[in-house]
């Protein structure tokens, strides 16, 4: 019997359920918000939903 395997098991084979993942957001520390979603805006488009002295959402 014939035990070698012809590909190496991996954590990544098709065999092996991945759990879903969704990402709702991500958070930023800085000392200007407003200014650093006014970059992200020009790096990545999008649009400014809201903007005070201490946050901004993009």
């Amino acid at each position: 019997m014939d035990t070698q395997r012809t590909t190496p098991a991996t954590p990544y084979s098709r065999d092996v359920s991945r759990p879903h993942l969704d990402v709702a957001g991500i958070s930023i520390d800085c000392s200007d918000p407003v200014e650093l979603a006014r970059f992200y805006l020009a790096l990545l488009g999008g649009e400014l939903l809201w903007e005070n002295f201490e946050s901004a959402g993009i």
